[in-house]
C-alpha cells in the first residue's frame, strides 16, 4: 500500500502557524517513511529534541488527524508571522 505524504522537513517547522497540528513521519530510507506520531507544531522542538530534524517530515492535519493541503497550512503560517 502506498500513501502520499505532502509535508516539509521538520527543520522547517516555523513555516506553520504555532497552533497547526501535524503528523510526524520519520525516514526509514530514501523513499520510505514510518509514522512517528502526531503533535501540535509548537511541541516539535521538544518532541524531536534528540533527533536530526532533517530525518523527519511534518504533514499538516486538522485537530482530528485529517490531512490538509500543505500550501494552505504554509499560507496560514505566513499570515501569522507577517510573511
Amino acid at each position: 500500500m502506498t500513501i502520499e505524504v505532502d509535508g516539509i522537513y521538520a527543520s522547517e517547522w516555523k513555516k506553520f502557524h504555532p497552533e497547526q497540528f501535524v503528523s510526524v513521519w520519520q525516514f526509514q530510507d530514501s523513499i520510505r517513511l514510518n509514522f512517528y506520531g502526531t503533535a501540535d507544531i509548537s511541541q516539535i522542538p521538544e518532541y524531536l529534541a534528540d533527533e536530526d530534524l532533517d530525518d523527519f517530515v511534518l504533514q499538516p492535519t486538522d485537530d482530528e488527524g485529517n490531512q490538509i493541503p500543505l500550501k494552505e497550512a504554509i499560507e496560514l503560517g505566513k499570515k501569522y508571522v507577517g510573511g
